[in-house]
């Protein structure tokens, strides 16, 4: 695919873009209500007819399209507010996440999940009713849906969708946390605007072909069945978090600056391994993986305290946007974000059950590391750390798979998820979730502790290791002087020969 080139959104484009998101969530969010009430009521319908089966996906489609138009508001708004460069990136791939999730809810990305796709389906149903003028509008849709992902569903040269595997770092993080940095790093918030407002005329279409065909069906539906509008005024003075709130804001946002400067500081030594080696290589054509081999156990022992780095600052992040939030269903989409970050935070650094502990970085590389340490200012560390995972993992709110699930996808395989996503998120409560933000927030100092302490002792023993083994490493780079003859050529290799080693025991320093 060509590579798009764009041209950076104005200012006074942002900012009109900011207020018309926020108009969203007065003018949708009573149609999403009625939707899904609708929804709920043709469900317990036995003996659909044909006509009531296709009205039941027509009002599923505008369900789906209303929910992902919220979200699309929820965290492009919250990235405009942003302050800091990786708080601006924590909201911005949230809004990528939202899109290709949108995209996959309607028309899967692989083969294997077309069946399922929610577009696929109303297809099949809608053909039952043999009316050419809805075959003709769907194909009309299909064209545009078509057309979006060519333009904005991209593949690397191998065929591979990079889009899905950046939306897998952005919602599961990664056994190699340097890959979720390095997706931060290369978001743009022009083109995700770009693909927001391409994706959202998509939804724009779709809503008009809904709207045509709902307006044509006449459904009888008992008066009782549809609720009332959920009162928000009365909710937003009882569902609050009421700490000092712009202690807190401002709090967390010089912990993003902090912590993002030590999250720069600790990828920084990857790099400079890695031009270690490619010098190396281009100079002598040592083998990289050779020259790399001592240190890259200590870029292994950071990759812990990289991934506790990027959950702080996901979490700080999410918290400031539910903070400044401005309208109270705005407020409830971002506790769903605080949520799905404190889960998939707490599974990789400890695990909801055995199986996953196994795999944990707990598990794997910081406890093994020194709970056999005879340090009681560590064994105090480690116990008050494993109390306050566990004590996270056993919250079976926290715990939920199924609730996780809604909240990530809007469907999963062929699980249609909105409207329990809509339930779920009227049902959260600020002070219980922002708390378990909290707790997870200040155990993750302390696990970070551990990982510098870690990285300290596996250091220390590669020293030791290497003053056995430097003088083999220096006689390997030293062989290739043997078959220069040139006394002008043999000296330039030595200068460059010593500020190689130089920069080898610079690591090991």
């Amino acid at each position: 695919m060509t590579t798009q080139t764009y041209k950076p959104a104005t200012p006074e484009t942002l900012a009109a873009l900011y207020t018309n998101m926020g108009n969203h969530f007065v003018l949708l969010y009573p149609k999403l209500q009625n939707a899904v009430a609708v929804i709920k009521a043709l469900q317990q319908r036995q003996n659909k007819t044909e006509e009531e089966t296709f009205a039941l996906d027509l009002y599923e489609l505008l369900a789906f399209a209303v929910t992902v138009n919220l979200d699309i508001a929820t965290f492009f708004r919250a990235e405009l507010r942003s302050e800091h460069p990786n708080e601006k990136r924590v909201n911005i791939r949230y809004v990528n996440v939202t899109v290709i999730e949108g995209y996959k809810y309607l028309s899967a990305l692989h083969k294997k999940d077309r069946d399922n796709a929610k577009w696929t389906k109303f297809k099949s149903i809608a053909s039952a009713l043999n009316n050419q003028e809805i075959n003709d509008d769907i194909a009309v849709f299909d064209k545009v849906l078509d057309e979006f992902k060519k333009q904005f569903i991209t593949k690397n040269n191998n065929g591979k969708l990079m889009d899905i595997d950046n939306r897998n770092l952005a919602i599961h993080y990664d056994k190699d946390p340097f890959k979720v940095y390095e997706y931060y790093q290369s978001l743009s918030e022009d083109v995700e605007a770009k693909r927001v407002n391409k994706f959202l005329e998509l939804i724009d279409k779709l809503v008009c072909f809904l709207s045509k065909y709902l307006n044509r069906i006449k459904i009888e539906l008992k008066t009782n069945v549809i609720p009332t509008s959920t009162n928000l005024p009365l909710l937003e003075q009882i569902n609050v978090f009421t700490p000092d709130i712009h202690n807190f804001f401002d709090s967390l946002g010089k912990s993003i600056e902090i912590y993002s400067k030590n999250l720069d500081k600790m990828v920084h030594i990857r790099k400079m391994q890695n031009d270690f080696a490619e010098r190396v290589n281009d100079k002598f054509g040592i083998d990289k993986i050779a020259l790399t081999k001592n240190i890259e156990a200590i870029i292994d022992d950071m990759k812990p305290g990289i991934l506790v780095l990027l959950i702080y600052l996901d979490l700080c992040s999410a918290i400031r946007a539910y903070l400044s939030s401005e309208s109270y269903c705005e407020k409830q989409l971002n506790l769903r974000h605080i949520e799905v970050i404190v889960y998939e935070g707490c599974r990789h650094l400890y695990g909801f059950d055995e199986k996953q502990r196994e795999k944990s970085f707990w598990q794997t590389k910081l406890l093994p590391a020194l709970h056999n340490s005879n340090d009681e200012g560590i064994k105090k560390l480690l116990t008050e750390i494993q109390e306050g995972l566990e004590k996270i993992s056993s919250d079976n709110t926290i715990n939920n798979t199924i609730l996780r699930e809604c909240f990530v996808h809007y469907r999963y395989m062929n699980r249609d998820n909105v409207v329990t996503l809509f339930e779920e998120s009227e049902k959260s409560v600020a002070i219980f979730e922002l708390n378990k933000a909290v707790l997870l927030l200040k155990i993750l100092p302390r696990v970070l502790n551990i990982n510098e302490i870690t990285i300290q002792q596996k250091h220390q023993d590669i020293k030791e290791q290497s003053k056995r083994t430097q003088e083999e490493f220096i006689e390997i780079l030293r062989m290739p002087l043997n078959k220069i003859t040139d006394p002008h050529k043999k000296k330039e290799f030595e200068e460059k020969l010593h500020q190689i080693i130089s920069i080898h025991n610079k690591f090991l320093s």
